[in-house]
């Protein structure tokens, strides 16, 4: 259940480990996804296109959530507000600075405004 915790919600931080964790998990997931994707019927008849379709805007949607989450709380683990999290969408160097920051920079030492340290044990 902590996972889903980590994966979904915008609350609480997140340290560098369970960051890249979680984009390993979202990976592995994005090949499976794509792999069904593919195997579902030949891709040239219109019940096809609409089942891939579904299936892809399904998964984008959960990505684009846990993505979201993953980062606020990443953003906050640095002391930094969770609406940075909108760089994402700077094209290419959004994601360089993001996944920059977020993957290599350390957070803040013990508790801060947004919890407490998550590499403390519980």
């Amino acid at each position: 259940m902590r996972i889903l915790r980590i994966l979904f919600s915008l609350d609480g931080r997140v340290n560098r480990l369970q960051f890249w964790l979680a984009v390993l998990i979202m990976a592995a997931f994005t090949t499976a996804i794509f792999a069904a994707i593919r195997l579902v019927g030949d891709g040239t008849d219109q019940t096809t296109r609409v089942a891939r379709a579904v299936l892809f805007c399904f998964w984008l949607f959960i990505f684009g959530w846990t993505m979201v989450a993953i980062s606020n709380k990443r953003w906050h683990d640095m002391g930094h507000s969770g609406s940075l999290t909108f760089l994402w969408l700077v094209p290419l160097i959004g994601w360089l600075v993001v996944l920059g920051c977020l993957g290599f920079l350390e957070g803040t030492k013990g508790r801060n405004q947004h919890g407490r340290d998550p590499s403390e044990p519980t």
